[in-house]
């Protein structure tokens, strides 16, 4: 599997890769959290090998269980 790019330390490195490219994105927008998920997340795929999945998180909105009193959160979480 290593010859045909998928081995391990390859996987890693791409990665490695898709999670700098989070950082540098995550860096320019304010509101938003980009993650990158799926295969390329686990890096089985390229850059151009297949789609890209990703997970557009809004930095501005708080997701809590049915129940949870939300005046009981602090504001900064």
């Amino acid at each position: 599997m290593t010859h045909l790019g998928y081995g391990e330390e390859i996987r890693r490195r791409r990665i490695l890769k898709y999670r700098k490219r989070d950082r540098i994105v995550n860096a320019k927008w304010i509101y938003i959290t980009f993650i990158t998920a799926g295969s390329k997340a686990e890096g089985l795929t390229c850059c151009y090998e297949s789609d890209y999945e990703n997970v557009f998180v809004p930095k501005d909105v708080l997701c809590v269980e049915a129940g949870v009193d939300l005046h009981t959160i602090p504001n900064d979480i």
